[in-house]
């Protein structure tokens, strides 16, 4: 037993340094059959990019606010600093509840210098509830700035440096026990489907957001959607903003339309929805292995 255990012992850390190196290897992307295991990582293809102002740049008086400010060590002083929502806003980002967002100090090549996204546990991408929240804090060596985060002793957003906002298109799946899951659509697998006009379009199916990671049993759920302006409409049976698991299966999401298309439905409004945010699952009241009926 004595010599067997440190052999055991040493098989375990190099299986363990194994699938370390397995997952520095992928790096933040997963094929589509990792999208049953987790909900994607964050994304290494940015949809859009937002260059900031140099760190020499003279900002309007009417631009700046006294904030509390809160460094490393959790000491706090005022601090003049200006909104990170200017800086979408003066972009020509109209719907900025569309993204999620991700501050970044880049070298010339235009790679992160310091990217604490890119590691085997990384940060979620800021929604906009949350980015609208910060501020670019000049005198603090030019960084960005989340008060709630940085209280929580989450220091990673607060980017040093900033020069560019990294905005990926994105949907939120609400799990049956109320948790929300980012998806950023450029790691999910595209597929051709006919839009709205009969036209071939890159497409994301509906089924790609309810993995098994999400729940092991999609038919027991109906899927209720919400969309960026929060539109509201009858979807079937009476039911607003809502699809049976049979709908999902059948829809997918047109990347450039940036709708729900769902082929049996094509004249009912509802049923193809324009620019989402929230997919939240609930409970079923009905049937939704039935066959699909206009």
């Amino acid at each position: 037993m004595k010599k067997i255990l440190p052999t055991a012992i040493a098989s375990l850390l190099v299986f363990t340094l194994l699938l370390l190196a397995c997952e520095e290897k992928g790096g933040r992307g997963k094929t589509s059959g990792d999208l049953d295991k987790l909900p994607p990582k964050m994304s290494n293809t940015h949809d859009l990019k937002i260059a900031l102002p140099p760190q020499d740049t003279v900002f309007d008086d009417d631009l700046w606010v006294e904030i509390d400010y809160l460094n490393s060590s959790g000491a706090e002083s005022k601090q003049q600093a200006i909104s990170l929502s200017y800086f979408i806003t003066t972009a020509g980002i109209s719907y900025p509840k569309l993204y999620a967002f991700r501050p970044a100090e880049l070298n010339a090549e235009g790679i992160s210098i310091y990217d604490p996204w890119n590691r085997p546990t990384p940060l979620i991408d800021l929604l906009w509830s949350d980015f609208a929240k910060g501020y670019l804090v000049p005198s603090q060596n030019y960084r960005t700035f989340f008060y709630d985060y940085t209280k929580n002793m989450i220091n990673g957003y607060n980017v040093q440096r900033v020069n560019a906002i990294f905005l990926f298109r994105t949907i939120v799946v609400v799990n049956p026990q109320s948790k929300p899951f980012l998806f950023e659509l450029n790691l999910l697998p595209t597929q051709e489907r006919l839009n709205t006009n009969g036209v071939l379009e890159p497409s994301y199916l509906l089924t790609d957001l309810i993995t098994k990671f999400i729940t092991e049993n999609p038919q027991q759920y109906e899927y209720l959607y919400e969309t960026e302006d929060e539109w509201e409409g009858t979807t079937f049976e009476g039911k607003t903003n809502t699809f049976s698991w049979v709908h999902m299966q059948n829809g997918y999401y047109l990347k450039e339309s940036d709708r729900i298309f769902i082929p049996d439905y094509n004249t009912n409004g509802a049923m193809r929805p324009s620019r989402v945010v929230k997919i939240s699952l609930i409970g079923a009241s009905i049937d939704s292995t039935r066959l699909l009926k206009n």
